[in-house]
Parts: C-alpha cells; structure tokens; sequence
C-alpha cells in the first residue's frame, strides 16, 4: 500500500502549527485500473497504517519546531484532478519501457473523462530522448473537449486555476522531463456549499 500527498498547506501561528493533507492511498500502481473491493477487516489495517504514518508525521513536526501541531486530513477520491499524480503515474509507466505516444493517448483519454469534475483543459509535455531517438526533442499533447466545444488552457492569464507540476525521469538514456497542465473550474463557496463556475 501506498499513500500519496497531492497537497500539503501549512499555517503557523505564534502558538500553534496547522497542516492540510490531500492523501490518497492504493494498492495497484496503476490509479485508471478498477480497485478491488476490499473487506472491513482490510479496510481497518489501511486506515490503522495510514494513522500510523500522519502521528509520525505529526511527532516529527513536533520536534522540530516545539509548537503545537494540528493535522487536518482531506481523501481524495480521484487522481485525475491533480497534475502530480499524473506525472507520477507517467513515471511510472515509463519504467515498465512502455511507448510514450501510447502514454500520452491512455493519460488524456483518462483525463476527459472527469470533464464533468471541473476540469476544462489538461495539457502534457515531455522532453528529452523519446522512444530509441538519440537526438532530444519535444512532445507535448493537448486534450480535446469530449462535451463538444474547445478545450481551454489559457497559460498567459494569473486569474484562472492552473495547476502545474513538473517531475524528471531518470532513465539508462539520460533524464526525461514531464511537465503537466490542469485547467479547473473555479470554485464558489455560498452557504458552506460547493458550486462551480460554469
């Protein structure tokens, strides 16, 4: 079992430290695949382990600062909407010395299905030597609305929710840069309720 950290936000006080934790945590390497239901006794060793990890994450923050520490902990239920765990996942897959063209087509397929989620455009771009080139150059694939209309990613604009991430490979060839692009909805809260810009 792994545990991911998608977000990490920290507030500190004079007094007091506060933390906010995204997590997700799997078992498959591969987050696409369908999950297997698990039983309640497994579902309790999961959780027992992942409270075992957050106290020690807790302790830790402890003895380096001495100041109160509160940890505030999110489940998120699907990756697609964070470009780090999409980068991670096309490490992943590089590693198993799969073709990268095919990465791109399963990520952005992936992708477009959580539309509906709040995502309008996703962009991925890799760097370096691709495939059994010996010279390196420049990939990158754009996502097309599946809803009809055209995808957004406007880079040159700060108003809108971007998220960005960048990762590196390290392969027998040399190193391979990932970088990813998501563009999200922005987010409205009225009466302690999400809404979404449509």
């Amino acid at each position: 079992m792994k545990i991911i950290f998608s977000e990490i936000n920290v507030y500190r006080s004079l007094s007091n430290i506060i933390i906010h934790l995204k997590i997700f945590s799997f078992r498959k390497p591969w987050f696409f695949k369908t999950r297997i239901k698990l039983r309640k006794k497994k579902k309790r060793r999961i959780k027992k382990k992942i409270s075992f990890i957050l106290k020690k994450i807790q302790k830790w923050v402890v003895s380096l600062t001495g100041l109160k520490t509160k940890l505030v902990i999110y489940r998120t239920k699907s990756l697609n909407l964070y470009p780090e765990m999409i980068s991670l996942m096309i490490q992943k897959s590089f590693k198993q010395r799969k073709n990268f063209r095919l990465i791109f087509r399963k990520t952005i397929f992936h992708i477009q299905k959580r539309f509906k989620q709040g995502i309008v455009g996703a962009k991925i771009r890799l760097s370096g030597r691709l495939g059994k080139s010996q010279i390196a150059r420049t990939e990158w694939i754009q996502s097309n609305n599946p809803f009809g209309g055209k995808s957004q990613l406007p880079l040159q604009t700060i108003n809108k929710n971007i998220t960005y991430s960048y990762k590196t490979i390290y392969s027998k060839r040399g190193t391979i840069g990932v970088k990813t692009w998501l563009f999200l909805r922005t987010v409205k809260y009225k009466k302690n309720r999400l809404y979404l810009n449509k």
